[in-house]
């Protein structure tokens, strides 16, 4: 699974759709080339975008919505990855709606409990190009600036 999300991933940087930039955008287009559109859209398209803050979770939400997760944990608790699965992530970095707070939605592949690789759009403004972002990197670190919390779902392996 992780080889199939890596080469959607590499083909989303190689040819961009509309908004693919966009973490939550380009996360919904990997998950519509692992799952297929049918079962991704179980949940509505909005639902997978941070468009309304009063529901922060929403990327997470809908994934357990469209029936593709194994496990779905919420902020404030600090979740652990599930080894050898790939998960949708969610994170804020203070009070979602608050004034100059983002948030960020990223793929996951977990190699164990402290590391792993992450999947991501690059183009968010601490980035340093556009394109696709694929990093070995140690949970920990990762979601250390989300103060707010991360919301995690494990997805089931297709």
């Amino acid at each position: 699974m992780l080889e199939r999300a890596l080469d959607l991933a590499v083909r989303y940087a190689a040819a961009p759709v509309q908004n693919s930039d966009q973490c939550c955008v380009f996360a919904r287009l990997v998950l519509v080339g692992l799952y297929g559109e049918s079962v991704v859209n179980r949940a509505p398209v909005s639902a997978w975008h941070l468009w309304d803050v009063a529901r922060p979770w929403s990327p997470v939400e809908a994934a357990v919505q469209a029936g593709i997760t194994l496990s779905a944990t919420y902020a404030p608790a600090p979740p652990v990855p599930r080894v050898g699965a790939l998960h949708q992530i969610q994170g804020w970095r203070g009070t979602p709606g608050a004034a100059g707070v983002t948030g960020h939605t990223w793929l996951w592949w977990a190699t164990s409990a402290t590391h792993g690789y992450q999947i991501d759009a690059a183009a968010a403004p601490y980035r340093m190009a556009p394109g696709v972002e694929v990093r070995l990197r140690r949970w920990a670190d990762v979601i250390a600036p989300y103060q707010y919390g991360v919301a995690i779902a494990a997805l089931r392996s297709v």
